[in-house]
């Protein structure tokens, strides 16, 4: 398993400011490529990835998932796609789900390669609006039902022919 962080490729989506891929390349993994669809964004990421000597295992670099994949990223080397907090717009979500079609897809069905994984962390949210009509979002203590995750689940993964499952995660984790 060990040998599997050096040889694996891992896409992030909407990496921010690179928490996830920083935490990943400190733990031995390389060849992870951290993107986000914002310029600012990513020049930030570059900032954290370079004040933690992280470079020889992260790339950085802008994609907008309207967008063809960035140059230098072939979506059939890709093996492990992760994401963290990617769904709590209150809007639709359709443009992720087509996009993790293509990375789903992007490998020949007669490559022996293992299946591309693609593992989202989601925090329930909710859409509120504050008094001058801004809107901001917060944890839901509401739960999953009419939230944004439940439409991108239920509704807009599987339009593009992708089933979602739920994988828990240990609590001995955070310790």
């Amino acid at each position: 398993q060990d040998e599997n962080r050096h040889r694996c490729c891992t896409l992030e989506l909407g990496a921010g400011t690179g928490q996830l891929a920083l935490a990943l390349a400190s733990n031995g993994w390389r060849r992870i490529i951290a993107t986000d669809g914002e310029p600012g964004v990513v020049r930030n990421l570059k900032r954290n990835v370079q004040a933690n000597r992280l470079g020889h295992a992260v790339r950085c670099t802008r994609w907008n998932w309207e967008d063809d994949p960035p140059s230098g990223l072939d979506l059939e080397d890709v093996d492990l796609c992760v994401g963290s907090d990617l769904v709590y717009y209150d809007r639709s979500h359709d443009m992720l789900a087509k996009l993790l079609k293509s990375i789903l897809t992007a490998r020949s069905p007669s490559d022996a390669r293992r299946k591309v994984r693609v593992l989202l962390l989601s925090t329930l949210r909710c859409a509120e609006r504050d008094s001058g009509g801004q809107v901001f979002h917060r944890p839901s203590s509401q739960g999953y039902l009419g939230s944004s995750l439940q439409q991108f689940i239920e509704h807009e993964l599987p339009l593009e022919g992708i089933v979602a499952k739920q994988v828990p995660i240990p609590d001995n984790i955070f310790n």
